[in-house]
Order: structure tokens, then C-alpha cells, then sequence
């Protein structure tokens, strides 16, 4: 399923809040700056922001003022993109720790959906870790074929 946060305060009324992703700290965890990046916040009343609902997010509380937002969960029961989505998202989580499972969730996807950019670029990382240099050659060239204005696929 897909989750929809929508914001329906304006960003005067309020301080604080957003949707936290813990996959998007950055890796070097002492660095100083303003915001967090792993917060967002749609920044205008009626901006959303749109993720899958199995991707590890929480809340995040609101300092002062009134934040009113709108949450919609969509569920695309059968559909194969969704599916290939979820199972990318999956394989990116298990990238590190067992690409080969990541490898088998992204060749499941892909036979759902073989025009995935994305998900070939990540394949072609297992591949990269298991060490088959040839396939990640190839699943980069396609990813860069389908995406050509990625540079993750360059």
C-alpha cells in the first residue's frame, strides 16, 4: 500500500513536525547543520507527501501551534507495479546485508515490471556485491538506457 500525507495547515500556524524516514540520516551522524534531512514536511498546505506504507517512517511532534494533515492509505490490491515497488523497497533494505535475497526480490519484481530504472540500478549493485561484474554492467546499462538522466546509472 501507498500512504499520502497531506498538509492542510499552512507552515505560519505551526512549528516542528513531518514525517521522519530513518533511511534518509546521513551516514555521517556528527553533522552539524540546520534541518534534519530526515524529516520532511510538505512545505505548503495541499503539497503531499507520497511513500510506500511498509517503508520504516514515524511522526514527528509539532513544537507550537496547531499541524493538520491528511493521511490517505491507498491499497492497489493486484497490481503488479505496486508489487514490484514493495519488493524493490525490500531489496533495498536487504541490500547489505544479503544481497542475494535482495538479488531474488529484485529479479521477482523486475519479471513484474522489467521497465523499472530503479529497480535494475539496484540489481545491479547485488550483482556488484556478489561479484558478478558482467551483470551489473548489464543491468547498469539497461537502468541507463531506461533512465537516462540518472546518474545513479552511470
Amino acid at each position: 500500500s501507498v500512504s499520502v500525507n497531506m498538509a492542510l495547515s499552512d507552515p505560519s500556524e505551526f512549528s516542528g513536525g513531518g514525517t521522519f524516514f530513518p533511511d534518509l540520516l546521513p551516514s555521517d551522524r556528527g553533522e552539524k547543520g540546520g534541518s534534519d534531512p530526515a524529516v520532511v514536511t510538505p512545505p505548503l498546505a495541499g503539497d503531499a507527501i507520497l511513500h510506500l506504507s511498509s517503508r520504516r517512517h514515524a511522526g514527528v511532534g509539532v513544537k507550537s501551534g496547531v499541524r493538520t494533515i491528511l493521511v490517505v492509505f491507498i491499497d492497489a490490491v493486484g497490481s503488479p507495479e505496486l508489487r514490484a515497488l514493495d519488493m524493490q523497497a525490500k531489496a533495498s533494505r536487504l541490500l547489505r546485508s544479503d544481497p542475494s535475497a535482495a538479488l531474488s526480490l529484485l529479479n521477482e519484481g523486475l519479471s513484474l515490471c522489467p521497465s523499472s530504472a530503479a529497480s535494475l540500478q539496484l540489481r545491479s549493485s547485488c550483482h556488484l556485491s556478489l561479484g558478478n561484474l558482467s551483470r551489473a554492467v548489464s543491468d547498469c546499462s539497461s537502468a541507463s538506457s531506461l533512465s537516462p538522466c540518472d546518474a545513479r546509472c552511470l
